[in-house]
């Protein structure tokens, strides 16, 4: 209870010893603006490391080739959800990223980035033509 009332009063009694940051729970005290300090989770089959243990956990299905994503369209499987996210755009028609100079709508801000690039060297032609 002692420990949940430093929710309400805002009590941070842990300090970081190797920044600002301050914790409500000792436990906590091993993190700072964010960050975890010193503790990486390394890959045992390659040489990937991270201080994510989301991103890490993800890379593992790499190595045993585990596609648990779905897509509910067509038979396509992704490792990663943010992956098959993006594919499900091919057969929704979703393009949320807008090209602020034309009508072009790209599925992935990847290929919006590569038409920028037409713009700007459409633009240093007409500037090297004057």
């Amino acid at each position: 209870m002692k420990i949940h009332m430093r929710v309400h009063t805002g009590e941070k009694p842990y300090a970081c010893s190797k920044c600002p940051y301050r914790a409500s729970q000792a436990n906590q005290d091993k993190f700072g603006r964010g960050e975890t300090i010193d503790k990486r989770h390394q890959c045992s089959q390659c040489p990937y490391s991270t201080k994510y243990y989301g991103h890490w956990k993800s890379h593992l299905l790499s190595h045993i080739g585990a596609r648990p994503f779905k897509c509910f369209f067509c038979p396509a499987k992704f490792s990663q959800k943010g992956n098959m996210k993006t594919h499900m755009r091919v057969h929704t028609g979703e393009k949320p990223y807008a090209c602020p100079k034309c009508p072009y709508r790209a599925i992935q801000s990847i290929q919006l980035k590569r038409h920028l690039l037409q713009h700007e060297h459409q633009e240093e032609n007409s500037m090297d033509a004057v």
